[in-house]
């Protein structure tokens, strides 16, 4: 039986409310939870003006402290990303937080996983048709709340950034992902994936 208060995810969802207070952010739970071996409990949407906001949570600590390092919630992290939205949308992304449910497992199974790390598909993201010409990602230090301390320990929120195959494996012939994800920020501060931009490749 969960605890009715839950302080780590109490905290995750705090964190997001205060930036963008009225804002009710759709629950997209998964059927099995990290208690029962799986990647992430769920991700948190939060539909916003011309965008979604997508934040993960099942990687910290959700509940009472467990790990040994006090200092860090569980993984030290959460997969947060921002998906181009119309505003007549009511449902969140699938493919989206597919995709962020597939990097948390990949961390799970063993992957190592830091910032600037990219990951090259050969499909479409989250094998759908809507994620358009993006088959590949990025991980960045997300651009609106990078970090926040609990009562658990800190938590990161790292970004997916979406990318096109060309671009995905334009980073891995240059070993780096930086000039694209400096080219995506000018194009939107937010890192919002937008699966009908123009390549940059």
């Amino acid at each position: 039986m969960q605890p009715t208060t839950r302080r780590g995810l109490d905290a995750l969802t705090a964190a997001w409310a205060a930036l963008h207070p009225g804002v009710t952010p759709i629950d997209a739970r998964f059927g099995l939870s990290t208690v029962l071996g799986g990647a992430i409990d769920g991700v948190l949407a939060f539909p916003l003006e011309d965008h979604w906001l997508l934040v993960s949570y099942g990687l910290s600590e959700l509940d009472d402290k467990e790990t040994s390092v006090p200092e860090v919630s569980g993984s030290g992290f959460e997969l947060t990303a921002r998906v181009a939205r119309d505003p007549r949308t009511v449902l969140p992304p699938q493919w989206m937080i597919q995709v962020i449910n597939g990097v948390a497992r990949s961390f799970v199974d063993g992957m190592d996983l830091s910032l600037g790390d990219w990951i090259v598909g050969a499909g479409a993201l989250g094998g759908s048709a809507q994620a358009g010409p993006l088959t590949s990602v990025t991980i960045v230090a997300d651009p609106e709340l990078p970090r926040i301390d609990t009562a658990n320990g800190v938590v990161h929120f790292w970004t997916v950034v979406g990318l096109t195959g060309p671009e995905g494996l334009a980073a891995q012939e240059a070993g780096t992902a930086e000039p694209l994800v400096a080219a995506l920020r000018e194009r939107s501060p937010l890192l919002i994936t937008d699966p009908a931009r123009p390549g940059l490749v």
